[in-house]
């Protein structure tokens, strides 16, 4: 489904070229929570920016499913954000002013959908990830583990092949990061969703699917 070959990522900096990512290859299969694990700086973040399109790689191959996303230019890659990928942020990345639904709804706003439509879609997600009692609260109203369920429900209302988190329980307490997991684990199964983690939480290492090492640019199993 995520198939990855070869990427080769690199900054310039003052000091020269700092190579992030080095030859990084693996393959993630549908249904399946993959988790990444590295030293901060390791360049997980940056993985997780190319696979999303975010950022381009130097060399290499990313396919999805048959898409060669490598290969593709805007407008082409923002269809690919707006259709296929999801990504969940470390920080939640809701908008204060917004409802829980109307936050979700805003992954919908670039699709030709009337606005009920795009309400009922972000209502049905809020429902998926436990929050369909909570649609209309704003973000301070939340705890972090509901900002977070939220955020997923956001990537998850375009009905993406693949989700992308970064360090998803890094601001929950132990409870939330628990029913975070739990959360992640039924969605693979249900929806079969792909998931790429990248974490530092062993509970998530040890409940994943596949897992990988990251480590001065090189992806080991």
């Amino acid at each position: 489904m995520l198939d990855v070959r070869g990427l080769t990522k690199s900054y310039r900096t003052r000091a020269g070229s700092l190579t992030v990512l080095r030859d990084v290859s693996f393959t993630v299969e549908r249904s399946t929570l993959a988790a990444v694990i590295g030293p901060s700086g390791s360049g997980k973040t940056t993985l997780l920016n190319v696979i999303a399109t975010i950022d381009r790689a130097d060399a290499g191959q990313i396919w999805l499913d048959a898409t060669p996303l490598h290969c593709l230019v805007e407008p082409e890659l923002e269809i690919v954000r707006r259709r296929d990928v999801g990504i969940v942020f470390q920080d939640f990345g809701l908008l204060p002013a917004l409802t829980a639904a109307e936050n979700v709804e805003m992954a919908l706003l670039m699709e030709d959908a009337s606005r009920r439509s795009r309400r009922a879609r972000a209502l049905e997600a809020l429902d998926a990830v436990g929050l369909a009692d909570h649609a209309n609260r704003f973000p301070h109203e939340l705890s972090g583990g509901q900002k977070q369920r939220v955020g997923i429900a956001r990537a998850l209302v375009k009905k993406p092949r693949l989700v992308l988190a970064d360090e998803p329980t890094a601001n929950l307490d132990s409870q939330n990061a628990l029913a975070l997991l739990t959360l992640m684990q039924r969605l693979t199964r249900e929806a079969g969703i792909a998931f790429l983690v990248a974490t530092h939480d062993s509970r998530l290492l040890e409940a994943a699917d596949r897992r990988f090492t990251l480590c001065d640019g090189r992806l080991t199993p």
